[in-house]
């Protein structure tokens, strides 16, 4: 998501941060350059919101054949001019976005009931996909993954935040472009260029690219300040309200009530950001900048976890033990097949982190015909729990293992986690660690398996 209207500014008023550039000519330049092959990093659910969207009709979902094709003529187009293309794709959500997921996902349910008014009202379902946002069907990522390995490509899978893994790699693999669609990147340290996936034409191979040292100029500020910058703005980590009544103190006179024009407020922001120190420094300041910005000094943590979210030269540990060998080992199976992207993300936060987020699917809860689907499917999850977590000891006072849901069943189902318990397969049963690849599919035979046998 990054900070909301980042994009615009540049596009319209960032004094050249923003300008039209011809992919195939950079590649060539490069080649001849360098001799080498210029390594492009895509944020694959970019590709995949734009493509399929796109190229798409995505109302009736499901055009998984069709959807191969477009990914592979995307793919394709990079390959034949000498570029390597290294596909991310996110992992679980984390923690500390854990009030931005939650927005998104009612801002998508919101969506969804519009929608559904919409066609109850007759309007024509083609007027509709050009009008609204695509609701991409859900594990579509699943065949981006697979077509990218597919044709050689390398997959990775993230465990922490995706923005930050993409550009951390990006950095420190001298990557000549990251293709994605999320303002953060102009915010990180990452590739030479940032290239727009919303802007992207496949037929001509252009698209705009984001030039962050631009921006900084054009602010009159360091790259090293953009963070700062960003956190004050609102970003994922810092909610866009808690900084308005900053922001209309900067600006001290509103054109119209609880309006606030992005171009005037950044540059404001960022004159205010000017007079603090460049570095680690700046560290020292954040109990201030809380007391100033929020009027509450406790909020100093919220700063010190947005800058450290735009800090690419700090490794974050992904690996942890938990003193059993055999758990150990499984937990370092299941990282391996989640980074290298097989299988769905849900998979890695279930064993890691005893933990599912359920996202928002096209479904009207207004309607009470019939139960929401992600309730109808908690029982078969739980067995899944129980097969994801058979191998791990349970603690002296558990009978099962317990994992903490948080799906959209409704408006208030986000409110708080159900915890469920995980359902222990019953009879002879295949460990995970003797699984060659884990996947979803096994799962779930094993389950249906397992049922059969029972009934």
């Amino acid at each position: 998501m990054g900070i909301r209207g980042l994009e615009t500014y540049l596009e319209r008023n960032s004094k050249g941060a923003c300008y039209k550039v011809d992919i195939k000519e950079i590649i060539s330049r490069y080649r001849q350059e360098t001799g080498k092959n210029p390594k492009i990093v895509i944020d694959g659910m970019s590709v995949l919101n734009h493509l399929y969207n796109k190229k798409l009709p995505w109302l009736s979902g499901g055009q998984l054949k069709e959807f191969y094709e477009v990914i592979r003529e995307f793919i394709i187009a990079f390959i034949s001019l000498g570029a390597e293309l290294i596909s991310f794709f996110d992992g679980p959500p984390a923690a500390t976005k854990r009030s931005a997921w939650i927005k998104r996902r009612l801002e998508t349910l919101a969506d969804i009931y519009a929608l559904f008014d919409d066609l109850a009202a007759g309007a024509d379902p083609l007027q509709i996909q050009n009008d609204r946002r695509n609701m991409i069907p859900p594990n579509s990522g699943c065949v981006i993954m697979h077509v990218f390995h597919i044709y050689g490509c390398k997959v990775y899978k993230t465990i922490l935040e995706c923005d930050a893994e993409i550009s951390k790699f990006a950095l420190k693999n001298d990557c000549l472009a990251i293709l994605a669609q999320d303002s953060d990147f102009v915010i990180y340290e990452g590739a030479h260029y940032y290239w727009s996936m919303k802007n992207f034409d496949l037929d001509t191979m252009t698209t705009l690219n984001y030039d962050r040292i631009k921006l900084a100029n054009s602010l009159r500020i360091p790259p090293q300040h953009l963070p700062l910058v960003a956190s004050l703005m609102g970003n994922d980590v810092v909610p866009y309200d808690l900084v308005m009544p900053f922001k209309k103190v900067l600006l001290r006179s509103l054109s119209r009530k609880n309006y606030v024009d992005f171009s005037t407020c950044i540059e404001r922001v960022s004159d205010y950001v000017r007079r603090l120190p460049v570095g680690p420094a700046i560290y020292n300041y954040l109990p201030q900048i809380a007391k100033e910005v929020f009027c509450d000094e406790s909020k100093t943590g919220l700063l010190y976890d947005s800058l450290l979210s735009y800090d690419l030269h700090t490794e974050s540990p992904d690996i942890f033990k938990t003193g059993n060998d055999h758990w150990d080992s499984v937990l370092e199976l299941v990282r391996e097949h989640h980074i290298n992207g097989y299988g769905p993300a849900c998979l890695y936060g279930i064993v890691h982190e005893q933990r599912y987020w359920g996202s928002t699917g096209l479904e009207d809860f207004r309607i009470n015909d019939l139960p929401p689907a992600q309730l109808v499917l908690r029982k078969l999850r739980q067995h899944i729990y129980g097969i994801l977590l058979n191998e791990k000891p349970l603690a002296s006072n558990q009978i099962y293992h317990e994992v903490k849901e948080l799906v959209m069943s409704g408006p208030t189902s986000l409110d708080s986690d159900v915890i469920v318990n995980a359902i222990p397969p019953q009879g002879d049963i295949f460990t995970i660690f003797s699984f060659n690849c884990l996947s979803f599919g096994s799962l779930l035979f094993i389950y249906f398996r397992q049922v059969m046998c029972v009934n």
